[in-house]
């Protein structure tokens, strides 16, 4: 997941829990602070080790706000049903529900978005 961008080399100071920062400083001394999340990588983690189940326990002290991002990443590492349950983004939920074949999810969506697009989209899925 990408904190920010930078354009000089940046070295860790230090993650302060209480404050969910991650802390860099450059050769300049300017110091810069990241919002990081241990529950975030915690739950990525887990994901990529294969236990699902124990990243599941974790997406109750994950901010909402996260979710969209954690959707992607699921999604990139294979895992399209917890990604299609987790995100918030309806346009994302659509192509999620086309790329597992879930056409009565993908009709739902299209219905409520009233997209011609999208139908477009979920009759070339249904032919």
């Amino acid at each position: 997941m990408k904190l920010g961008n930078a354009d000089k080399k940046q070295f860790i100071l230090g993650y302060d829990g209480k404050q969910n920062k991650l802390y860099l400083v450059d050769k300049a001394l300017n110091i810069f602070a990241h919002r990081l999340l241990l529950s975030v990588l915690k739950f990525q983690t887990h994901i990529l080790n294969g236990e699902t189940a124990k990243a599941k326990d974790l997406l109750t002290s994950i901010p909402e706000s996260f979710h969209g991002k954690l959707a992607k990443f699921l999604e990139t590492n294979g895992h399209k049903e917890m990604a299609y349950a987790l995100t918030p983004d309806q346009d994302h939920k659509f192509e999620l529900a086309l790329s597992l074949k879930n056409i009565n999810n993908a009709v739902v969506i299209a219905e409520k978005q009233q997209n011609s697009e999208k139908w477009r989209k979920v009759g070339d899925i249904a032919l």
